[in-house]
């Protein structure tokens, strides 16, 4: 089948015999973004903090998965997007993209070798501080010094809502991945869907008409699916949760151009929709508050035993 399987790292639970159980027996990918985050590796200009980074590479390696490192630039949260000195900076345009440049070349060059993959820009935002004082070929700079850096990393551009021809950010992915593309920069386009209620998951085929579209090869990179709202008792609701998980992964898998397919956290309470999207009821995840497995679970493992040749 050629796709990866892999999770998004939560460092409270390295320490669970369970949690390192699941690591080892679900998944062959690990996303490390904590502590990636621009104001947590570089808060001081020059001075890098990657001792939580390096903590869960460690155990990454430790299990035997590949990482992907998530993400270089991320400019959606505004100024939370920056180190302070960032934000506060009067450098102009040259002295802004070099402190660009260097901060991508010391991430990506100290990992050089054990990283997998890069989301090296993160939901672009045209009126943030890089696309305001850089202009619109900030992507394009980032993403040749990540290319630069490590030749031989897989480097995407990630955004939400970019799973559904017609959607504004599908649009803007679409002209970003052909641009990019052009330039031999850019080798994959990633799709958040964190489906956020039941009702806007999209159909199979729609999904694996956009995933095509690209032109280049796909990853779902931060997948859950939030049940807040959702009617029914919790079966009902675990089933209709199931069916959408399900349909993600089929699309994947017969989309022939899906590489990989990530969850965002597993444990419903330890989810990021639980703590900060203040969602206790969001049950987003493959598994339970006790990290027993889900319906969706078991609906992920029957997709892919039914896609084996």
């Amino acid at each position: 089948m050629g796709i990866t399987v892999g999770i998004e790292l939560d460092g409270s639970l390295f320490n669970s015999p369970t949690y390192q159980q699941i690591i080892d027996r679900d998944f062959n990918l690990a996303t490390v973004d904590s502590g990636v985050y621009w104001p947590d590796s570089e808060p001081t200009r020059g001075v890098f903090r990657l001792e939580w980074p390096d903590t869960q590479t460690q155990f990454a390696q430790n299990h035997q998965l590949p990482i992907r490192y998530h993400p270089l630039l991320w400019e959606a949260l505004g100024t939370d997007s920056y180190p302070t000195w960032l934000v506060d900076t009067t450098d102009s345009r040259d002295l802004l993209a070099g402190a660009v440049r260097n901060h991508i070349t010391q991430l990506v060059s100290h990992y050089q070798g054990g990283a997998r993959e890069w989301v090296v820009v993160n939901e672009l935002t045209p009126d943030e501080l890089f696309s305001r004082r850089l202009g619109p070929d900030y992507v394009e700079i980032a993403f040749r010094a990540a290319r630069e850096a490590d030749p031989n990393a897989i480097l995407i551009y990630n955004d939400f809502d970019n799973h559904t021809v017609g959607w504004t950010n599908y649009q803007h992915t679409l002209e970003i991945a052909q641009r990019l593309k052009a330039l031999d920069l850019i080798d994959g386009v990633g799709l958040q869907m964190h489906i956020w209620c039941v009702d806007c998951a999209p159909e199979k085929d729609d999904l694996i008409i956009a995933m095509r579209s690209f032109g280049l090869p796909v990853y779902i990179t931060e997948l859950d699916v939030t049940m807040a709202g959702a009617t029914g008792t919790r079966d009902e609701i675990w089933a209709q949760q199931a069916l959408i998980y399900r349909h993600i992964m089929d699309a994947c898998l017969e989309s022939g151009v899906c590489k990989s397919f990530t969850v965002w956290g597993i444990g419903d309470k330890y989810s990021w929709m639980a703590s900060y999207m203040h969602s206790p009821d969001a049950q987003a995840t493959l598994f339970d508050d006790n990290l027993q497995p889900k319906p969706a679970y078991f609906a992920i493992q029957a997709s892919l035993a039914s896609h084996v040749p």
